[in-house]
């Protein structure tokens, strides 16, 4: 602020006409005008800062012989039609930082998923009421299997079929339920479901080298038995080691080892 201004502040301060209120405006002005000249100062020491950094810079690009383009922020233009300086590398960060959440998000809902085959699809053309009857016949597969919390979501993978069954992903609150389930599969072979496979979600790399066994619309006219399917166990690790439920094989395709397997020996059939 001009001194002369904060003269005649002062003079008008001391003023006994002046009415209380009016000085007490005069002193924010004054206290504003001071924080206003601290910040300006501060400002200018910083350009000088930068400049100097600036120069410090040129002079190390110029020495190392690297093409400065390629140190440079590339320039967008925003929705006001300005100029915006974005670093090229922090563009870059971001972009790797939002793929690594969602990869994490996808294997958090992964890691609270099973999937469950040869679950028995009601012929309707009402989607409504087919997928009332999914959540009924799910829902009594969970309570014969003592699992008192619902699904969070539950819905059919790939496009309908003709003769044969899609897999149904569940997905719980918590991995604690699908952890429950995996455990308490094996009940289903004392159910009248027969039929019906019980497996933790898999992840991208090993549903793409299971991806024969485990869609259906590869392998028509392909007959699958505990015998020629994958070892799971062998095949991912620990990571999918799978319960088994009850399956009910045609004659032609029984195998000559038990079909009711544990996470350490051959699964059955995937549908």
């Amino acid at each position: 602020m001009d001194s002369r201004i904060r003269s005649a502040i002062r003079q008008l301060k001391n003023d006994d006409s002046i009415p209380a209120y009016e000085k007490t405006l005069f002193n924010y002005v004054l206290d504003y005008a001071d924080q206003m000249d601290a910040a300006i100062g501060r400002y200018k020491e910083l350009e000088g800062e930068v400049s100097n950094l600036k120069c410090d810079f040129a002079k190390m690009v110029q020495s190392s012989g690297v093409d400065a383009s390629m140190l440079l922020p590339t320039k967008n233009v925003n929705s006001d039609g300005n100029l915006n300086n974005v670093n090229h590398s922090t563009a870059v960060g971001n972009t790797i930082e939002k793929a690594d959440l969602s990869h994490l998000i996808e294997e958090k809902e992964r890691l609270r998923s099973v999937v469950i085959s040869n679950m028995l699809e009601l012929s309707h053309p009402s989607a409504v009421s087919r997928g009332i009857r999914d959540g009924n016949y799910l829902r009594n597969v969970l309570d014969f299997l003592s699992i008192e919390c619902g699904p969070q979501a539950f819905y059919h993978l790939w496009r309908p079929m003709d003769g044969g069954a899609r897999l149904m992903k569940v997905v719980f609150p918590c991995r604690f339920y699908r952890d429950l389930i995996l455990k308490n599969a094996p009940r289903m072979r004392f159910s009248n479901k027969l039929g019906i496979f019980i497996r933790p979600s898999l992840t991208k790399a090993e549903r793409a080298k299971c991806s024969p066994w485990i869609n259906p619309h590869l392998r028509v006219n392909k007959q699958h038995t505990a015998r020629n399917i994958p070892n799971f166990q062998s095949g991912f690790g620990n990571s999918s080691a799978v319960s088994v439920a009850s399956v009910a094989l045609p004659p032609s395709q029984v195998p000559t080892q038990p079909i009711y397997s544990s996470p350490q020996s051959t699964a059955p059939p995937l549908s």
